[in-house]
């Protein structure tokens, strides 16, 4: 059997080898692009940060892990976990995805800058004139959609650390219906565990953006947070601090 010619040439058609090639020149198009936009790079920086104290959940819509399928129905699936979590397929750790962090940083900075000022933290010896011609450069323009922030990469956060910890914990979440206190539904789900270390990797292309993100990046992951369910203080670090 000429298994060179069974694979090129009945397993794969003439347009699904095309097709093949195609996507292969796009992605080394891709990378070229890449290369062009490194060769423009300014800085490399990274912060570390630890969990707050509610813990984090990342994909909170996605299907629950650890589903496993009951005996005699292959058709149904059972789990005590009722939320999902965003988890790396190569690596299984829960990572916090680039975009899941200039997101929520750009709403961040909508907020009034004497708001972003009095979130400084004490030992941060720093006037307010000062502090806004610093950060002057990562502010958006009410009008426009367009964003000097598009000039840095927010590269995906890694756990790194958990002072020897579980990863996880399990949690609930307890939403009602209509009449408060009426029919509560727990729903059971996994959170990283308080005091897990990230890291937070970027790399920026305006070279103004450095000092400005130097001092926004910390206050942003202490009051903004990251991930689902901000609002109950889930995502939010402590003892974030620029690490190169």
């Amino acid at each position: 059997m000429n298994i060179a010619r069974h694979f090129y040439k009945e397993i794969y058609t003439e347009e699904d080898i095309i097709r093949l090639l195609s996507r292969t020149w796009n992605q080394h198009n891709r990378e070229i692009e890449r290369l062009k936009q490194d060769a423009r790079l300014i800085s490399t920086i990274m912060f570390s940060a630890h969990v707050g104290t509610e813990g984090l959940l990342v994909g909170s819509s996605l299907k629950p892990y650890g589903s496993v399928k009951s005996e005699g129905d292959h058709s149904k699936e059972s789990s005590d976990l009722k939320l999902g979590m965003y988890l790396d397929h190569t690596t299984g750790l829960p990572l916090i995805k680039g975009h899941g962090i200039k997101g929520p940083l750009k709403v961040f900075l909508r907020n009034d800058v004497e708001y972003i000022y009095s979130l400084l933290p004490d030992d941060e010896n720093i006037n307010f004139s000062d502090f806004l011609s610093t950060i002057r450069p990562v502010l958006l323009r009410r009008d426009t959609t367009l964003s000097i922030l598009d000039q840095v990469n927010f590269e995906d956060a890694v756990p790194v650390q958990n002072d020897g910890t579980a990863v996880f914990i399990k949690s609930t979440f307890t939403p009602h219906q209509q009449e408060i206190f009426k029919d509560p539904t727990p729903l059971v789900h996994l959170r990283v565990s308080p005091g897990s270390k990230y890291w937070f990797p970027m790399r920026i292309y305006e070279r103004k953006l450095v000092e400005a993100l130097s001092l926004v990046y910390p206050i942003f992951l202490a009051s903004q947070g990251v991930g689902s369910h901000t609002g109950y203080n889930l995502g939010q670090f402590t003892d974030a601090r620029q690490v190169n």
